[in-house]
């Protein structure tokens, strides 16, 4: 079926984009739970409308995530689906570079696949909506992913931007 292999990885590329999208954004779309946290979407609003945060309401946290929030909210609108996208788009980053690193180890590439669209499954559906923890630890486990490559590919702008 497919002839040429760049093909191949573009096909599965374009797969694992769209399913990590569509799952975490029908996860985020059951339902509130406890364990949301509107903080984000608050702060990612107040944003919006000129405040600045710590000179004018308190966080208990760093405000990385709302400014990219009220980004989010600027380009779709103050939504819940806005809120959605923006843990989607993390979802889908994190599995894309995922499996960028498998390939980039040689890893077989049906074990690639499997083991990226598992972690498509379990990434950011495990809460739906943006998350603290979650965002610091894909930003983390990014940076490990940029110091593989630049250790692979012997390129020194790679130790830069991680």
């Amino acid at each position: 079926m497919f002839k040429d292999k760049k093909y191949y990885d573009a096909y599965i590329y374009i797969f694992l984009a769209i399913s990590s999208f569509c799952i975490n954004f029908y996860v985020g779309s059951s339902g509130v739970f406890p364990v949301d946290t509107f903080i984000h979407y608050d702060n990612g609003y107040r944003i919006l409308l000129g405040d600045v945060p710590i000179k004018d309401y308190w966080i208990v946290h760093g405000f990385i995530i709302d400014y990219m929030q009220s980004i989010f909210f600027k380009i779709f609108g103050n939504s819940w689906y806005a809120y959605l996208i923006h843990s989607s788009i993390f979802n889908v980053i994190v599995t894309i570079s995922s499996y960028f690193i498998f390939r980039l180890l040689k890893i077989d590439i049906s074990f690639a696949f499997i083991l990226s669209i598992s972690i498509s499954f379990l990434a950011y559906p495990v809460s739906g909506t943006p998350f603290l923890d979650l965002h610091s630890t894909f930003f983390s486990l990014i940076a490990v992913y940029l110091l593989i490559i630049a250790i692979k590919k012997e390129r020194n702008i790679y130790w830069f931007y991680a």
